[in-house]
């Protein structure tokens, strides 16, 4: 796992684990700030504001987030996150990962915080306050920006939920001036079927945002691309048209189920909520709200190209 991008490591949800503490927002807030520097990036109004970093995480950020940066003082209403250092090396001890591949996240849910931890950085994040705060100790295994930009999804995850959207496990392109949605587990297909486009350009293959716009939903495009690397990323807001669970077969059709089917399958593969909605009904029904903005379908899919005729023939007058 040494080396690979954020997007490529298998993310573990650890949170039955009672041995890995994750550390209370005091103690994160007590703890001296990294830097003196501030850093923001906007997806299409959902922005996040670093403040304290050093020289060092400035940069990468700033590399990594550059078609995304914006002026920190000008970020629409921010999550305004404070970067502390930690003396200590790890939250999380990192042999287990290296022995099965896992990239290990543990969240907690408390009194209206998300708490998070992984091996050199703890984190809370108050989404009613748009407050957060991060703590990164002295351990090198994984790199402080792969650990931010996690940080991160799990706080885009909640974000957009708050606002009416929803952060999915899916591929996404756009075409036509509209944006359409493969989601599905690991091996589903999301890869090999944004590889193979020839049509449109690919949003992400692994990370899908969706945010309300214009009285439906849009895809922003965002920097969590998964393994895609093809192009320059995409930015802006595009409708969306329909959203596809991939289902692996012999041949390519679009099929509809029935509506609890579909939403069971979607609340699935919203990674960082969907284990918390048992706890927030309110959220659960604002989810399936927006869920059914635009039809949910099953792609059945071959894995091989012409899935854009099934498409377009199953979207046709709706």
């Amino acid at each position: 796992m040494n080396g690979r991008r954020a997007g490529t490591t298998r993310l573990r949800d650890i949170r039955r684990e009672s041995l890995v503490e994750v550390p209370p927002r005091n103690r994160i807030d007590a703890l001296p700030p990294l830097g003196d520097r501030s850093f923001a990036f906007d997806l299409s109004g959902l922005s996040i504001r670093f403040d304290e970093l050093d020289a060092n995480l400035d940069g990468a950020l700033r590399k990594r987030f550059a078609a995304y940066a914006c002026d920190p003082e000008a970020a629409p209403s921010p999550l305004l996150t404070s970067v502390h250092r930690d003396a200590i090396e790890h939250y999380v001890e990192p042999e287990r990962a290296r022995a099965e591949g896992y990239y290990r996240l543990r969240i907690v849910h408390d009194q209206g915080l998300i708490r998070l931890v992984t091996y050199s950085m703890a984190a809370w994040i108050d989404i009613a306050d748009s407050r957060a705060g991060v703590a990164l100790g002295t351990g090198t295994f994984d790199p402080r920006e792969r650990a931010i930009e996690n940080f991160c999804r799990v706080a885009v995850a909640w974000m957009a939920v708050a606002r009416g959207g929803f952060f999915i496990h899916g591929a996404s392109i756009t075409r036509g001036g509209r944006a359409y949605i493969f989601f599905g587990r690991s091996a589903s297909g999301k890869s090999t079927l944004a590889a193979m486009n020839t049509e449109g350009r690919v949003i992400s293959d692994d990370l899908t945002l969706v945010v309300p716009s214009g009285g439906g939903l849009a895809v922003a495009g965002s920097p969590f691309r998964g393994t895609y690397g093809g192009g320059e990323p995409v930015v802006g807001l595009y409708p969306l048209a329909g959203i596809f669970r991939l289902v692996q077969d012999e041949r390519t059709f679009v099929e509809e189920r029935r509506r609890i089917e579909a939403l069971a399958e979607f609340i699935a593969n919203l990674p960082f909520v969907n284990d918390a909605l048992g706890r927030h009904p309110e959220l659960l029904a604002r989810l399936e709200r927006a869920a059914f903005t635009v039809p949910i379908l099953f792609l059945h899919f071959e894995r091989k190209p012409g899935y854009w005729k099934a498409v377009d023939e199953a979207l046709a007058g709706r």
